[in-house]
Parts: structure tokens; sequence; C-alpha cells
């Protein structure tokens, strides 16, 4: 190993560590967000438009609860919803450089 990787191994060591430090953990999934894309340089079937479902799952840790007993009250994520909703429901992501962007 070189020397970067030698510091970027002892700073994940270090996340990994400040990860399992944390007791409490809780996740949130936001499922099924029709939508479709492209992977225009894709030399296979993928350079065509199709659809998919998306899904999002959002991870918490804490090292304590709140006063209600939660890592993360999951009522205070309804804007984060609202925004997944917007930016993926029924939606055609492209990426910045497709050609269809200026056709």
């Amino acid at each position: 190993l070189n020397a970067t990787q030698c510091v970027l191994l002892e700073i994940i060591q270090q996340l990994i560590d400040v990860i399992h430090s944390f007791k409490f953990s809780c996740s949130k999934s936001y499922e099924d967000f029709p939508c479709s894309h492209r992977q225009w340089r894709h030399e296979g079937h993928c350079r065509f438009v199709h659809g998919y479902s998306r899904s999002f799952t959002f991870c918490f840790t804490s090292k304590k609860l709140d006063q209600n007993g939660f890592v993360v009250d999951f009522s205070s994520l309804k804007p984060l919803e609202k925004k997944l909703k917007k930016q993926f429901d029924h939606t055609f992501l492209i990426n910045k450089d497709d050609p269809l962007l200026h056709y």
C-alpha cells in the first residue's frame, strides 16, 4: 500500500470506530417511486429510455434517545418524503451530458 492508501484506510477505520460507538440505530425506507432513465453511453439496451421503481433507505444512529425514546422522529421526515416524491415520482432522470437534453 502507498502512503495515501494507508491514510485512507486509517480514516475508514476511525469512521468505523465512531459508527460502532453509537448505541442506537434505526432506518426509514421510502419505496416505489416509479421513474425512467437511460444510460446513453451504454452499448446495450440500457441506452434506451426504460422505467423502474426506485427506493431509498436512510439510516440513523445516536448515542442517546430523544425525550420520546426515538433515534429520530419519523414524522420530522415528512419534508424529506415530499422532496423525494417531487424528484422521483413519475419523472425522467437524465444525465447532464445526455444529448437528449438538447433535443
